[in-house]
């Protein structure tokens, strides 16, 4: 399996908070965005097995990729014009009403075979991509689609937390990518539900890409 398209293109991710460019301030904002980075993490992953916020809406796949992705009330789906402006054609988009965060899934290619030797590729091609790349958590869990492989880093430069979570479902994988600042509780819970309620099954009812209320 090759690497999920959202490491290869352009994810549109919110925009950055400064930093500053030189000297000890900006080492220990970097530092500081770390430890924050970490702690979002664990918190991610604890809401990811402890629950989430209650869902406001749900959208389905097509019926060529069936899927269910339920989200909370501060979140929005992207009209197909901005999903026709991202990369790796994206089957659904969902973005923080404050523009803070954001969540993308994709349809990926065949499952890996072994999900926890693969998230060792994907920290190899991370840290060779980015220089602030900081990974966080790695972890093969158990969502209502099934078993998934859940990774997130920190881009401490960026300030943001990053997560990608691959579905295997038959002969294709979902690639969720999710991106937020990384000082956001509260989008970390959020979207640690988002991700755990995610589902393969229940979207064969879809008549394509559709919002359910």
């Amino acid at each position: 399996m090759t690497l999920p398209r959202v490491l290869r293109g352009r994810a549109a991710p919110p925009r950055p908070l400064r930093v500053a460019r030189s000297g000890r301030p900006a080492r220990v904002l970097v530092a500081l965005a770390v430890l924050a980075g970490l702690g979002l993490g664990m918190h991610f992953a604890r809401s990811l097995l402890n629950g989430g916020d209650e869902s406001a809406g749900t959208i389905l796949g097509p019926p060529e990729a069936p899927f269910t992705l339920s989200y909370p009330a501060d979140w929005r789906p992207l009209p197909e014009s901005d999903l026709s402006k991202m990369s790796g054609s994206p089957l659904a988009a969902i973005r923080q009403r404050d523009g803070k965060g954001l969540l993308v899934v994709r349809k990926g290619g065949r499952p890996p075979r072994d999900l926890s030797t693969f998230a060792g590729d994907l920290t190899s091609e991370l840290s060779r991509r980015f220089a602030d790349f900081q990974k966080q958590t790695s972890r093969v869990l158990s969502i209502r689609a099934g078993v998934a492989l859940v990774y997130s880093y920190l881009r401490t430069r960026r300030r943001t937390t990053h997560t990608v979570v691959i579905v295997p479902a038959a002969d294709r994988t979902f690639d969720i990518s999710t991106v937020s600042p990384a000082d956001d509780k509260q989008s970390a819970t959020q979207i640690a539900a988002m991700v755990r309620q995610f589902d393969t099954g229940s979207g064969r009812r879809s008549a394509g890409g559709k919002d359910r209320p």
